[in-house]
Parts: C-alpha cells; structure tokens; sequence
C-alpha cells in the first residue's frame, strides 16, 4: 500500500478493521492465493512445459529468494523437484 495516497490508505483500513475477524481472515487467504495464482501464472507462461513439482520448485524460488543463499535455493529446488 505504498503507493496508494494517505487518504484512501486510511479508508481502506477503516474498511478492514470494519469486519469481522473470520472475514479479515478469509480476505488473507483470498490475498495470499491470489499472489500465488499471479506467481505461478507467471512461471507457466515463461515455462509452459515445466511439471508440476518443476512449478512449485519455481514459486519457492519466487517466494524465498531473498532469505536463502543461492545454494540453499539450488538444494532446496532440487529436493522439490525430487532430483536430489
């Protein structure tokens, strides 16, 4: 939300902390799959002939990039690809 002006920042919180905790909850999940779908999309049109694990291996990359060396990245990728 850095993007988005002062004003309309304070409204939408007001519009978040307005609901229900079940509903914060759900809007969370809906938000975290949403980002998910964007990422793998993203990977497939790059990537149309990867597998499934190949995808996954992928999105861990995406997601986990900055929090692991590029070996640890490697290690872990090929893990998920079960090559390794």
């Amino acid at each position: 939300m850095l993007d988005t002006n002062k004003e309309y920042q304070k409204k939408q919180i007001e519009i978040i902390l307005s609901k229900k905790p079940s509903e914060r909850a759900i809007m969370g999940v809906d938000m975290i799959d949403s980002v998910y779908q964007i990422v793998k999309n993203s990977i497939l049109r790059k990537h149309p002939n990867y597998s499934k694990r190949e995808i996954i291996a992928e999105v861990f990359k995406r997601y986990y990039m900055n929090d692991f060396s590029k070996d640890k990245i490697e290690e872990i990728m090929n893990k998920i690809k079960g090559s390794s």
